[in-house]
């Protein structure tokens, strides 16, 4: 035993707390769309942006030569992207002329972090240092707001009559129900400097570099380094005294181990050895009613509008219905929610009533508007300063006046607004994910069984280190091994890749204490398809499906209700792009005259679309009244009187 009398700044030279800033280069890395991979949003890859990062620094020197420093933080790391759209289609100028049109997509996110640093450091000499060491930080806001950009020609401008158009914004998590922030993982290394100021005040310029180990977002091929260069002040607080302890000397080395012969390890698979995991899209745009509509006589709500009387806190329009009638009769509890959600937001509820089917009294009108408002004002708390109400005797657009249908039609209030945001269509997007086989069977081979203890492990993982499946094995049994499948973990590992190889591995540990592996590979490739309105199959492509309403009475013209949706249709389609264009039309009328007017209907749409972009090819056609939704009700009929548009895009594969 060696005993020496060792200063307590041995272990703590002295503590030091202080405040650090910098200045820092983000550098967005990977590959990655703001709509879960789809084409017709972009891809966007590498950029370099500005950012900034703050917070708080404690330092403990140990000895002369080594520190520990932890941090807590703040750092921005907001990225400025580019891409092009992929395609040129050709546009029409004013004069008649195609011209070819070139745009890209600029997107901008917008990343806050909360983080910790631990680092550390060693002093090369007295005052100069370098450190290393694990961040770790959360995401408390991942948003972003994605433009289309024309290039050329430059006096082209988009339908809001500027060269500069917003396509999606918000957050990252609403675009897919599978996005999710990620922890973020990185490696720090740094080189600084420690410069005494006066008394017990220091001062260390830092130059540092952050590796990031994980993507910003679960489904997304997207990580962020970051060059850092910034300052530390801080105020040392102590600088105790010596202390004796005692020093032991080191232990005798262990004897060297005593060679074995290994034994024989194999890992097979029964039945397919790869995995197909293949993703059904669905994306739907089904516009927003805004009408009620009320009973012979009555202004009480008729009960299929859905009552969400507490449950406000909990509905969300993309899950709480499974159709499009559905959707419409949580109408009231969709404005209610985007009412509460846009506090600058007002509407005028206008109430009707049908004289020609006995409601006389000029009350009603009135009555079936209050109605509404004391329902919105009930269930969402909807101040009834933002809600005017007026009464008409029948609407400005008056439905057929000699039919009990149209009569029912009349029956009815109207909601406008301010802001167009709150009687907007529903996106809603789904995705189906089916793994084949759904299960895997492992087969372990140990020769000879009696050369190995009984206790295995069996585990399978992904290319970035993710356990996929960990389970012991008994050597003894000789049994297989399942793996049943999970096919939002295998689409997580997948991520936008088309492939990827899963590695299966067998441990065991021979009789001497040896520890031995067997690997095997799992090859895992992605299928991607769309479904259209008639549930047929599309593969490797997407499928968009839009609904237009609102046609003005017996004319194909495209009503102002529809320009928005016309704008997104237009947006989507690409010169790659497969259009098919249906038109479709009520009860009411006569059927030989309707299946024309939708025939008309459908073929204005296809115009429409034509006169911004030409795409691959373009089918439009009328089939006139048709039962997709209930003919019995006022609304039913309003939605019957629709053009469905599909458009099938290639993916970018």
């Amino acid at each position: 035993m060696l005993c020496c009398v060792v200063p307590l700044q041995a272990q703590f030279h002295d503590l030091e707390i202080g405040v650090m800033g910098a200045a820092t280069l983000n550098m967005h890395r990977g590959s990655f769309s703001t709509s879960s991979g789809l084409d017709e949003c972009g891809t966007f890859s590498d950029a370099l942006t500005p950012g900034l990062m703050i917070g708080n620094d404690v330092l403990a020197r140990i000895g002369d030569r080594w520190g520990l420093s932890g941090r807590l933080f703040y750092y921005r790391a907001d990225g400025s992207f580019t891409s092009p759209t992929g395609t040129t289609p050709r546009v029409r100028l004013a004069d008649g002329t195609l011209v070819p049109l070139v745009s890209e997509y600029a997107l901008t996110t917008d990343l806050d972090y909360i983080g910790l640093e631990a680092l550390g450091k060693y002093f090369v000499v007295p005052d100069v240092y370098v450190a290393a060491g694990p961040q770790v930080g959360y995401a408390m806001r991942t948003a972003f707001e994605q433009r289309e950009d024309i290039l050329s020609p430059s006096n082209l401008k988009f339908s809001n009559g500027s060269s500069s158009r917003v396509i999606l914004a918000g957050s990252f998590e609403r675009t897919s129900v599978d996005v999710n922030r990620q922890l973020r993982l990185g490696i720090t290394a740094a080189v600084g400097m420690d410069l005494t100021l006066s008394g017990n005040w220091r001062l260390h310029p830092e130059v540092g570099f952050t590796y990031g180990l994980t993507n910003v977002l679960s489904t997304f091929d997207w990580k962020v380094h970051t060059i850092r260069a910034g300052v530390t002040l801080g105020y040392v607080l102590n600088a105790p005294a010596a202390v004796i302890v005692t020093e032991a000397a080191p232990p005798p080395p262990p004897p060297p181990p005593v060679p074995s012969m290994p034994a024989n390890l194999a890992l097979n698979i029964e039945g397919a050895s790869s995995i197909t995991i293949t993703e059904t899209r669905r994306s739907d745009l089904f516009p927003l009613l805004p009408y009620v509509f009320f009973d012979h006589a009555s202004s009480v709500i008729p009960a299929r509008y859905r009552d969400r009387k507490g449950e406000t806190e909990s509905f969300d329009p993309l899950t709480a219905a499974d159709s499009g009638l559905a959707s419409y009769h949580d109408m009231l509890n969709i404005v209610g929610q985007r009412l509460r959600e846009r506090p600058s937001a007002r509407i005028t509820l206008t109430g009707h009533r049908e004289p020609a089917d006995g409601e006389a009294s000029s009350s009603l009108s009135m009555e079936r508007a209050v109605a509404v408002r004391d329902y919105l004002q009930r269930i969402w708390n909807i101040e009834p300063s933002r809600m005017d109400v007026a009464a008409r005797e029948l609407p400005s657009v008056v439905s057929n006046r000699n039919t009990d249908d149209g009569r029912a039609e009349n029956r009815r209030v109207e909601i406008t607004t301010n802001d167009p945001a709150i009687v907007a269509p529903i996106q809603r997007r789904t995705i189906r994910r089916e793994t084949d086989p759904d299960i895997v069977r492992l087969i372990p081979l140990t020769q000879p069984v009696s050369a190995f203890t009984d206790a295995a492990t069996i585990r399978i993982m992904a290319p970035n280190g993710r356990v996929l499946m960990d389970k012991p094995y008994h050597v003894a049994s000789q049994e297989t091994v399942a793996w049943t499948l999970n096919a939002d973990d295998i689409a997580s590992v997948l991520g936008t890749a088309q492939r990827v190889d899963l590695v299966a591995e067998l441990t065991a540990t021979e009789n001497d204490g040896t520890s031995r592996k067997a690997t095997r590979t799992i090859p895992v490739r992605s299928m991607i398809r769309s479904a259209r309105y008639d549930d047929e199959i599309v593969n490797d492509s997407t499928v968009e499906r839009f609904s237009l309403i609102f046609f003005d009475y017996d004319t194909p013209t495209i009503s102002t209700f529809n320009t928005t949706v016309m704008d997104l249709i237009r947006a989507r389609c690409r010169t790659t792009s497969t259009v098919r264009i249906t038109g479709l039309t009520d009860r009411t009328g006569n059927p030989t005259y309707n299946e024309d007017l939708s025939r008309r209907r459908a073929a204005s749409v296809a115009d429409a679309i034509k006169a911004r972009i030409i795409p691959n090819a373009i089918e439009s056609r009328g089939l006139g009244p048709n039962l997709l939704f209930d003919n019995d009700l006022p609304e039913g009929r309003f939605y019957n009187r629709t053009v469905l548009v599909e458009v099938v895009t290639p993916l970018d594969r």
